[in-house]
């Protein structure tokens, strides 16, 4: 994969294949709402959704004010 960016994103990633978080949420003890009643979750996956979740609301506001929305968000 990184043979196929090119030199563009060179510097901006791990070439060594290490994989490393590139962000971090609380996904620990979490409230939900799931069939229309209020649950706790929380794992790995649940903080995915909440950064998911984040960048929803932050495109949702740059829209708003006529922006683009973000793009690759990797380091």
């Amino acid at each position: 994969y990184p043979a196929a960016l090119g030199n563009g994103f060179e510097g901006r990633f791990n070439a060594t294949g290490r994989a490393y978080p590139d962000v971090a949420a609380q996904g620990y003890k979490c409230d939900l709402v799931y069939q229309g009643e209020q649950r706790r979750a929380g794992r790995t996956s649940f903080a995915t959704s909440v950064f998911e979740s984040v960048v929803t609301l932050l495109n949702d506001r740059l829209a708003g004010a006529g922006l683009p929305p973000l793009r690759f968000m990797n380091p």
